[in-house]
């Protein structure tokens, strides 16, 4: 019994395991091997056995054991390649399937590559991926095929790409989008169950044909994948309806008593930030209009809901509007973090939409197919309908990363997107282009890599003059007007050594200078990237503080923060350049050498400068060892293979030291001359030693060398005539080492006066002999000026020569017997001999 469970449990396990190893993403490369890969057949079980050296080389090359190859058929009978056609009696020769295996490999870039050295193996008959390699998650809504939105079959590609970014994430369970619009009928099969909360009420439109904040709801949020009606662009996200249906439009007094307008629309976004931290999209497809229904009208009331969602790191996304004109429409206009968006038809071309500055992206917008009231499903068009597509983009973005900022999801959106128009990267119609949710999400994945980072400190580049200033919801000022003068403060970043930068942008949340709403202040925090700033190492950021007075006249000063004290924070979204990790010194071999941000199916090649003092060992595996030749400094080279993404190499660097540290020795003169003596000061040019012992090691005729701290890592020596002096340590390696150096004194030395003792005219010459470490040569020095100084210290004569001289004669035949001493500049020192006058 014991020996039947104990049985059972392990195979329970491995079929865990199994299930396990099916759930993750690998991909598979079929091969017709001809030799060189057979299979084992054994009882219960197939494996394959791989020989041929060259096809072990190129797995290797990859990183892929051999018991990644297996038969693609193990349960093949070779006897059944050849068939006999029961009804007509020929014979069918089948392919010998024993001859075909797959091997398993973690990534497309790898399948792709190993298929093309495969091909160049004798041993290989063909190679090829394996047909499953890609799958695309479609949903089996019987809906889907009427939103050509997210698969366009009759215009390939002009779509979204929602099934290839299916793959990649359905959605994050945990996401709500807030649909501030006019209410969601919360009882339709394909929305009841994505109900978070909020308001159970809905309108329908004034000619009672569709429930425009349903058919929203359903394009960004559908419940998906279950067999009922059409597919949501996130499948997971719950849904918060908030209603901002004017429902007592009655002038009576209960009309007094409800909130009513952009006081209700103001409330029902906060209601939506409040409800939950999770919340993090909110769909605006409405506009706000003049009385006579015209477009372009802008409140500070709902401006300021807008604000609030965008300081609680909230992702805002409006519809421009179908206005067809220059307008600007609001709440797309408003100048806070949130992304415009207008409608797209089924060619990728603008549909009937606002066209301005504020349109960020477009999407598909004309003849969308989505939920509607009462459980049914409809047709319809505009931007309104736009919109979602972008919100339900955003939340597969903050669920996918839920360390994004808004800004970071406007800017991921923009950069991905799919640009069709005229004046690349930007125009008003097209905004940064059609959504591509696939590329969005590539983003977020490996080797792409978001850098939050921040900077403090700035300087003035520009300041207004005095104007006035509304400051709204501004944390340290009351809600009032000010007089202000608007103060731009810059600053310079240093990029990281990246591979490929897609994108450097400002994020609000966390610099502390406020956005500038054209005379309003909502206390948004506020960074840009000064456009055409940004070169291959640098970019200059700026934001907004103030210097306030109230109207008093108080002056308040510098705010929110001086401009020293200003906070900037950025994000970069690129390719992180292959760093290579390991010793930065090598005594005899070293540990291994590994790169940090390999992308995955990147090959390497390891290599040297100079390459003859190190080995290195499997240069062409991911990481490698190295062994020591001789001693000496070397750059160790990492040549990445699609290091920077596919078809894209780069080249890793690193400084080595191979062998202990080189220490050379700094030395100088120090001092002035003292006679012909000089003192030198030396020092070993690196800590990086023990066992310091400085020593004489050769001194020339006449000269000599003292030492003052012969053990330490620095010391001074009186220097008479040359020589060397030698230092003896023991290097990092524990190794033994000797240095060198040659010293000798600049001093020149003693003139000759002939004669001495004298009587009458006496001779001097600087033609002496000086001694250096190399060889003792005659090497004159010249006089500038001399003076001759009698017996009891009086100047007896003062004799000057500017241009130098290296001879000279004096007459002391006129002077009383005594000695005399002569001082001798040669423009730098004076020395002194003495002479004698005796007659």
């Amino acid at each position: 019994m014991k020996s039947f469970l104990h049985t059972f449990i392990i195979l329970l396990i491995v079929l865990f395991n199994l299930e396990n190893l099916q759930a993750q993403s690998y991909y598979q490369v079929s091969v017709y091997f001809k030799t060189g890969v057979t299979r084992i057949v054994s009882p219960g079980d197939t494996a394959a056995s791989v020989t041929a050296q060259d096809i072990l080389n190129v797995l290797a090359k990859y990183n892929l054991p051999a018991s990644n190859v297996y038969p693609a058929f193990p349960s093949f009978v070779e006897t059944d390649t050849l068939k006999v056609i029961d009804k007509l009696g020929d014979s069918l020769k089948q392919m010998d399937k024993a001859k075909v295996f797959v091997i398993t490999v973690p990534d497309t870039t790898t399948q792709n590559n190993l298929i093309a050295d495969l091909k160049n193996l004798s041993e290989v008959l063909f190679a090829e991926q394996n047909g499953s390699s890609v799958p695309y998650k479609v949903p089996l809504d019987p809906g889907f095929g009427n939103q050509w939105g997210l698969n366009n079959t009759s215009n390939p590609g002009h779509d979204i790409h929602a099934e290839a970014a299916w793959d990649i994430f359905t959605g994050n369970p945990s996401s709500i989008i807030g649909i501030i619009d006019y209410g969601v009928d919360i009882t339709h099969p394909d929305l009841s169950a994505k109900i978070a909360g909020g308001d159970k009420t809905y309108s329908i439109d004034q000619n009672g044909t569709f429930s425009h904040g349903t058919v929203v709801a359903g394009i960004a949020a559908a419940t998906t994948n279950n067999n009922v009606g059409i597919a949501g662009v996130d499948w997971q996200a719950q849904l918060l309806p908030q209603d901002i249906t004017d429902y007592n439009n009655c002038f009576c007094i209960s009309y007094f008593k409800n909130e009513h307008g952009d006081v209700q629309t103001n409330t029902k976004i906060y209601n939506a930030v409040n409800f939950s931290p999770f919340v993090w999209t909110l769909n605006h497809s409405y506009g706000l209009t003049y009385n006579n229904g015209k477009d372009g009208r802008y409140s500070l009331v709902v401006r300021d809901g807008f604000a609030y969602a965008y300081k609680n790191n909230r992702t805002s996304v409006a519809a421009v509007g179908n206005a067809l004109t220059g307008t600007t429409t609001f709440p797309a206009g408003f100048t806070t973090g949130l992304i415009g968006v207008g409608e797209s038809d089924m060619n990728d071309l603008v549909y009937g939409s606002t066209i301005g500055p504020f349109v960020d992206v477009i999407a598909p917008g004309q003849h969308i197919y989505s939920t509607d009231y009462n459980n049914q499903y409809k047709y319809e068009q505009g931007s309104s309908f736009s919109a979602p597509f972008v919100s339900g983009l955003a939340s597969l973005l903050k669920g996918y990363n839920t360390s994004l900022f808004n800004d970071d999801i406007e800017q991921i959106i923009d950069l991905s997107a799919d640009y069709y128009g005229s004046t690349p990267p930007y125009d008003q119609a097209f905004g940064y282009g059609r959504i591509n949710a696939q590329r969005a999400l590539q983003f977020l994945e490996s080797p792409y890599q978001i850098q939050h980072l921040s900077i403090t400190g700035g300087s003035i580049y520009a300041t207004t003059g005095n104007m006035k200033m509304v400051m709204l919801g501004v944390l340290g000022l009351s809600d009032a007007l000010y007089t202000v003068q608007r103060v731009e403060v810059r600053t310079t970043i240093t990029l990281p050594t990246e591979c490929k930068i897609v994108g450097v942008w400002g994020t609000g949340l966390g610099t502390n200078g406020f956005r500038d709403d054209g005379g309003y202040c909502f206390g948004e925090g506020f960074c840009q990237v000064v456009p055409g700033s940004v070169t291959s190492t640098n970019a200059t950021l700026r934001t907004y503080i103030y210097y306030v007075t109230d109207v008093l006249g108080h002056v308040i000063g510098y705010f929110p923060r001086t401009p020293q004290n200003v906070k900037f924070t950025y994000t970069i979204l690129g390719i992180p350049a292959p760093v290579i990790n390991g010793d930065n010194m090598v005594c005899t071999t070293s540990n291994p050498y590994t790169l940090s941000s390999l992308p995955s199916g990147a090959t390497v090649s390891w290599s040297a400068t100079p390459s003859s003092p190190v080995q290195i060992n499997t240069p062409n595996s991911n990481s490698t060892t190295l062994t020591k030749v001789s001693s000496s400094l070397v750059t160790l080279n990492a040549l990445v293979t699609n290091g920077c993404g596919v078809g894209q190499n780069y080249n890793a660097t690193k400084i080595v030291q191979i062998g202990g540290p080189y220490v050379g020795i700094n030395y100088s003169p120090n001092g002035s001359c003292v006679g012909s003596m000089q003192v030198w000061q030396l020092a070993a040019s690196l800590a990086s030693g023990t066992n310091w012992h400085w020593s004489v090691g050769y001194v020339g005729t006449n000269g000599s060398i003292y030492i003052l701290s012969p053990l330490s890592q620095q010391t001074f020596a009186d220097v008479v005539g040359g020589g060397i002096i030698n230092l003896n340590y023991t290097d990092l390696c524990g190794v033994a080492q000797q240095q060198g150096v040659t010293v000798y004194s600049s001093c020149h030395s003693q003139a000759v006066i002939a004669p001495n003792p004298a009587s009458g005219m006496v001779t001097i010459s600087t033609m002496t002999t000086q001694t250096n470490a190399i060889s003792t040569a005659s090497m004159p020095w010249k006089i500038y000026q001399m003076k001759l100084i009698g017996p009891s210290g009086n100047l007896v004569g003062v004799y000057k020569y500017p241009v130098g001289i290296t001879s000279t004669n004096i007459d002391v035949s006129n002077l009383p017997n005594g000695t005399y001493t002569l001082q001798f500049f040669d423009n730098t020192t004076w020395t002194t001999q003495q002479i004698l006058v005796l007659k």
